[in-house]
């Protein structure tokens, strides 16, 4: 899957992208003009591929293609048990400032999406968000949940460093896929160490 520029594996700065890692079971979506992009793509290669109304056949030509019908019937059945299943991750935002009196809010979701039919939230995808270890000035509440997380940001304390990047996991049908979020924050709460 080719990604569009700004991309540079997770680190979207805007639109999608994948992971880079050549496996397409997840993409990664920043913003909801970008979801919302995707469902109509999705819902215009099914209107695509809708064929037209075939004419009605003949009485003969219906009992000589009964066997052909079958056939095709059995070969679809086999298609839909093989559709490809893929997940997006969507994030609200990647990258927020914030400081004491300004936390920032954080929207993840989760969408499947079966063979070309629209994406529909995939409430099985178990998602985290994850500071990092050496960083305490930084709160998500909450961390976790299951579909779609709505957590605040906030600034507890001074940090040592700026931006803190949080990592975003989610998890659904055997695969996973991590994103970054960067959080700024203002000098006057960095720590300096001398």
């Amino acid at each position: 899957m080719s990604q569009p520029s700004g991309c540079d594996g997770v680190k979207c700065s805007g639109g999608c992208c994948d992971d880079g890692d050549g496996d397409d079971s997840w993409i990664i979506v920043i913003g909801a003009v970008a979801a919302i992009g995707i469902c109509a793509i999705g819902g215009l290669i099914l209107l695509g591929k809708k064929k037209p109304p075939a004419a009605a056949p003949a009485p003969a030509s219906v009992i000589k293609s009964l066997p052909k019908q079958r056939e095709v019937e059995k070969k679809e059945e086999k298609e839909k048990k093989e559709e490809k299943v893929q997940y997006i991750l969507q994030l609200s935002n990647n990258k927020f400032t914030i400081t004491p009196d300004a936390p920032a809010h954080l929207t993840i979701r989760a969408w499947k999406q079966v063979g070309e039919k629209p994406p529909v939230p995939a409430s099985e995808a178990l998602i985290t968000i994850d500071t990092p270890v050496n960083q305490r000035g930084i709160t998500v509440q909450p961390r976790s949940g299951q579909g779609t997380v709505d957590c605040d940001i906030s600034l507890a304390d001074a940090v040592s460093q700026s931006p803190v990047i949080l990592t975003v996991t989610a998890t659904a049908g055997g695969s996973s896929i991590k994103a970054e979020v960067s959080v700024e924050i203002p000098a006057e709460y960095v720590m300096v160490f001398f």
